[in-house]
């Protein structure tokens, strides 16, 4: 919000045409500037004393700017509008345009006077801004006076007329947000599609080439061993195709949780057993005395979390032990399940583990993905923190990596 402008958000001819109805409609000037009190429209109703001589002075256009900007600011401030004296000696008025609570430009009327000129004001600011004295005070003897009933009117009119002006800006900002998201989307899940593809077309190119292998070789050891590469290879692409089915729907809204009751030991002694984990090597499970039975959250989610960075470690740490540590270092009514992966495994760089954290760690939804496989944990860092967790990658006291997982959870029992 804070790089759009109100003009990005309503048409300057609209705000003019505004502008314009008000100072027919009041007899009085009118004016919109930007938050830094910037005209962004053409004066209209000007009196010749603020047009012609005042704001051609440099010193005095300065301060007309800042009034202007004050003028805005104050009746933000306030809640109300703001009716003050301008720097020349005029009653003018100000309201807010407010888009997203974010302060995008004011609306400002007046250029009246509401009691008797005061002459020796004009002629100090005449001295001041290097403007012919007499024809300032000729100037100034044109501008109307008005009741002050009448200026406190039609600083109302204008204060309603801000809030006509801010709603239709915040309408626009929405159907521009929403534009923006969608472009993002489509680009983000195009790039996607097309690194998919990428990777479809190397798959299938080497399970071609293994299919040749296969049909030249009498050998059934080497049969045995690339139809097994088929299946590990076909899994693998199998897990991608899931994680492009999630990243679709986080690119579309937010993820939706299922929370329950469940048994925290059963659920993970089912992750464990998982045919795809076990396969992958032995993991150690460790559920500390501190964890409650029973426990109310997503449990599936918490699972897929575990399985994702299972998985993603035992392909950057091949020859480790895989270690599970589950405990509940804060439990009352609220508590919160701490979930340790490692791997004794010590040859993981700084480098990679920078990424994989990286990773993890991303807010930005609509993401251009290099490498497919930390897809999986793009969007495991992300229902993760929509459960109001952290996850992070590690090195330990034992220069081994470690995933930590931290979720609050519902303590049963």
């Amino acid at each position: 919000m804070q790089s759009l402008k109100l003009t990005d958000l309503i048409d300057i001819s609209i705000l003019q045409k505004v502008q314009d109805a008000f100072s027919e409609y009041t007899n009085m000037a009118s004016l919109i500037a930007d938050e830094n009190g910037v005209p962004i429209t053409v004066g209209s109703g000007f009196t010749r004393f603020c047009m012609d001589l005042t704001r051609s002075s440099e010193l005095g256009y300065s301060r007309c700017m800042e009034c202007d900007r004050m003028g805005g600011v104050s009746s933000l401030k306030n809640g109300k509008p703001s009716v003050y004296q301008c720097h020349a000696g005029l009653c003018d008025f100000a309201a807010p345009i407010i888009v997203d609570n974010c302060y995008v430009g004011s609306i400002m009327g007046g250029q009246i006077l509401t009691k008797p000129l005061d002459e020796e004001h004009i002629k100090m600011r005449a001295a001041e801004y290097g403007i012919d004295e007499q024809e300032y005070l000729n100037a100034a003897r044109e501008v109307h006076i008005k009741d002050e009933n009448d200026a406190l009117k039609a600083a109302d009119f204008i204060f309603k007329l801000a809030d006509i002006l801010s709603e239709m800006a915040y309408k626009n900002y929405q159907a521009l947000k929403t534009s923006r998201n969608l472009e993002k989307a489509a680009c983000s899940q195009a790039s996607f599609i097309i690194d998919m593809n990428s990777d479809l077309q190397k798959n299938i190119k080497n399970w071609m080439l293994m299919a040749g292998n296969i049909a030249e070789s009498n050998n059934i050891n080497e049969i045995r061993t690339v139809i097994s590469t088929f299946l590990d290879e076909g899994q693998k692409f199998l897990a991608s195709i899931e994680d492009t089915v999630e990243y679709a729907k986080m690119t579309d809204g937010e993820i939706e949780l299922a929370e329950e009751e469940y048994n925290v030991r059963e659920k993970f002694e089912e992750l464990i057993a998982d045919e795809e984990l076990a396969e992958a090597g032995k993991i150690i499970l460790n559920i500390n005395e501190n964890v409650p039975v029973l426990m109310f959250g997503d449990a599936g989610r918490i699972g897929q979390a575990v399985i994702k960075v299972l998985q993603r470690l035992r392909s950057i740490a091949p020859n480790g032990e895989m270690n599970l540590d589950v405990s509940c270092p804060h439990c009352s009514y609220a508590a919160e399940l701490e979930i340790k992966i490692s791997t004794t495994d010590t040859n993981v760089n700084a480098e990679e583990l920078y990424d994989l954290h990286n990773s993890m760690m991303s807010k930005n939804k609509y993401l251009n993905i290099n490498n497919l496989d930390d897809v999986g944990l793009t969007i495991t860092g992300r229902f993760i923190r929509q459960m109001h967790g952290t996850i992070s990658a590690v090195k330990n006291d034992n220069s081994e990596i470690e995933f930590i997982i931290k979720v609050p959870q519902l303590a049963i029992s």
